[in-house]
């Protein structure tokens, strides 16, 4: 009989890495759709602010929002690059070749080195291999938190320094 650790570890293992498949597929689709309402978003705002200009404020351009949307999809495409790379480096691994043609590479070769590939345990495993991976990970976890909730209040009360201020 199967204990449910078995039963767990048999849906997030190779031949049926089913969890890890799930989490990379989902992480792409997020990702893609956050950084399109990020990008929306800051243009919008770039427009709703050169459409208000008011005397006091005339000299600025209003291109501080594309500036930031144009950032954002810089950072993006840098992190997506070197994401792309790890995914290639992992599939060639796993395909036992370093030359592999991509226009060749078919949807069910693609799903089952996801499936058969052991980079998120691999991954997760060598972020916690010993005690001080494991330390390090979760300062970066927590900074990280705390960066993003110090940013999100200070956004929301309105005391956040603005990028696209101009000062002439």
């Amino acid at each position: 009989m199967l204990s449910s650790s078995d039963t767990s570890s048999g849906w997030a293992s190779p031949p049926s890495n089913y969890v890890g498949t799930a989490l990379f597929l989902s992480y792409i689709v997020a990702a893609l759709i956050l950084m399109g309402f990020i990008v929306f978003d800051l243009l919008a705002q770039s427009k709703r602010r050169s459409q208000n200009v008011v005397e006091a404020t005339k000299h600025a351009d209003g291109s501080g929002g594309a500036l930031a949307a144009g950032w954002a999809a810089i950072s993006f495409a840098v992190l997506s690059f070197h994401m792309l790379n790890v995914l290639i480096a992992s599939y060639k691994s796993w395909a036992g070749t370093e030359k592999i043609d991509l226009s060749e590479t078919s949807i069910q070769a693609a799903y089952k080195w996801m499936m058969e590939s052991t980079l998120f345990q691999d991954f997760a495993r060598d972020i916690i291999r010993d005690d001080v991976a494991w330390w390090w990970t979760q300062l970066a976890l927590i900074w990280t938190m705390g960066v993003s909730v110090f940013m999100g209040v200070e956004g929301k009360l309105g005391r956040a320094a603005s990028v696209t201020k101009h000062r002439k």
